[in-house]
């Protein structure tokens, strides 16, 4: 999958989907005179990815951390270290007033996107037959492969209806990117 993604990668569809994120939880969750600190993190990261994106960096991390030293402007990261290191100490950030410097930046690059990403005409991956092919050879063996803690040489369980169902809903809801038969 790893070797694949840069050939499914669609930056256009990625920058559309991180604006979308940033934007629903900064208005959800930010911008009160009390913030859930922890909601700071759903709305930095796909802002910082999409600026790794639009630097030419390729995929985003997972990683925050490297998207921060990739990507954040020198006036945030003091803060968003110290929002780090207090998330390191508790395991719920809980509440607290709005942090200004993270706060207006999450402000500009917002309205900085404006809306660059609506409606954009995003090119499907699946578009392109051999990788498709490819996915979907993946897709099988996940499915008909063993799970990880049981060894090959043991029996498999009967299948169990939910997975069946699972199958079928997604061979029919997108039935050019799985194409399942009756014997795979």
């Amino acid at each position: 999958m790893r070797r694949l993604a840069p050939r499914c990668f669609n930056a256009t569809a990625l920058c559309y989907h991180y604006h979308h994120m940033a934007r629903n939880n900064a208005r959800g969750y930010l911008f009160t005179d009390e913030v859930r600190l922890k909601k700071y993190f759903y709305v930095l990261r796909p802002l910082l990815a999409i600026l790794y994106l639009e630097r030419g960096l390729g995929i985003p991390s997972v990683r925050f951390d490297a998207l921060v030293d990739a990507v954040a402007p020198s006036g945030i990261r003091p803060r968003i270290a110290e929002l780090l290191e207090r998330k390191r100490q508790t395991s719920e950030l809980g509440r607290g007033t709005p942090i200004p410097e993270i706060d207006s930046f999450i402000r500009s690059e917002l309205e900085r996107h404006g809306d660059a990403f609506s409606g954009q005409d995003r090119p499907d991956p699946l578009d392109k037959e051999e990788l498709r092919h490819r996915l979907n050879a993946i897709f099988r063996t996940v499915v008909s492969s063993p799970p990880p803690d049981r060894p090959a040489a043991c029996p498999a369980e009967p299948p169990r209806q939910p997975l069946g169902v699972l199958c079928n809903a997604i061979a029919s809801m997108n039935s050019r990117s799985v194409h399942m038969t009756a014997n795979t």
